[in-house]
Formats: C-alpha cells, structure tokens, sequence
C-alpha cells in the first residue's frame, strides 16, 4: 500500500468520525460535509511502517473537514499552520524534515471561501491531536468553541510546563484557550 492510499483511508477515517459528530450533534442533518487539502507532507516510510526502510519516501495528504450543519459549522481538524506558506523557518529544522507543501492554494482561509465560509463562520473546531499538521490553525478561529481530547489537553499542559519558550504560537493559543479544562 503506497503512504497516498494509507493517507486516504486515514481521510475516510477522519470523515466518517466528522460525520458521525455532526449527527449526534442534536436534531437536524449535516446539511453538507466537505474534504479539503492543507497540502501534504513528505517523510521516510519507515515512520509509517515500524522497521520498514525510510527510502523512499512517501507524501502523506494533511486533511481537513468542515460539517454545514444547521445549528453552526464543524471544523475538524485545522491543517498545517499557514504562516509556513510565507515562513518557511516557522516550522524550524521541521519544515526541511517533512516538506510539507507550502503554497498559497493550500491556506485554510482560501479553502473555506471555496464554500463561502470565513474563519468567523465556524462555530465548532475539533482537533483530534495537537501535531502541528492538524491543530496548526487553531489561532485563525477565535470565536469558535474549540474541542480536544482531555489526553491531548494534559499532553499540552506538560509540554507547556517543561518547553513554554519553545513553543508554536498556535500550541500557546490553544493552551490560553483550554485554561478552564486545567483548572477544573
């Protein structure tokens, strides 16, 4: 199996749990669910497959979801940060690491005008990890309820504790966002 057609089945993964939120979501249908590209990232398969040789490499897509939804859109997932489109060096020694894909197509604003969405529409963002290609965007929707795993809340919480300097401002938003689950 080539790491694109692992990284589609990964998407369909990734849909169906969108899917399956925005119907448990309360009354009403998804009106609508839409599958959008943040690019893709180049690594050594041997991260994907235990043992296996990291030649050759092979370029995983970075997916992205949004749920119309009668009662306020669904973002799942945010994508690569978008500043890595204009800084390179953002991302650090990660960026040359990974090659992620870096054009201007690929920010998140761009793809949701495609369906006449902004950053302000969106009520809902689920982030299943903090990585930083699916919670690289979390910043570019401040009036949206953000959801994350309380396992990714906790990892968050000690990364902040032993590497606060260190860290990618949308890693800081987040974790200034999720204060509440860390002191309840």
């Amino acid at each position: 199996m080539s790491g694109t057609s692992k990284g589609w089945k990964c998407w369909c993964v990734a849909a169906a749990t969108a899917l399956a939120a925005a119907s448990a979501y309360g009354q009403g249908n998804a009106d609508r669910i839409y599958v959008f590209s943040s690019g893709a990232l180049t690594i050594g398969k041997g991260v994907l497959w235990n043992m296996a040789p990291m030649d050759p490499p092979v370029q995983i897509p970075v997916g992205f979801f949004v749920v119309k939804h009668p009662r306020g859109n669904i973002l799942f997932d945010t994508g690569n940060n978008d500043k890595i489109i204009t800084d390179p060096g953002y991302w650090g020694p990660m960026f040359t690491a990974i090659k992620p894909v870096n054009t201007p197509d690929v920010a998140i604003d761009t793809q949701l005008r495609k369906i006449g969405l902004t950053p302000d529409d969106i009520k809902y963002v689920v982030v299943s990890h903090m990585h930083l290609d699916h919670g690289g965007n979390v910043a570019k929707f401040p009036k949206a309820n953000l959801i994350i795993q309380k396992d990714e809340l906790e990892a968050l919480s000690k990364m902040l504790k032993k590497s606060a300097p260190r860290m990618t401002a949308a890693a800081a938003i987040a974790a200034a966002r999720c204060r509440d689950f860390f002191q309840a």
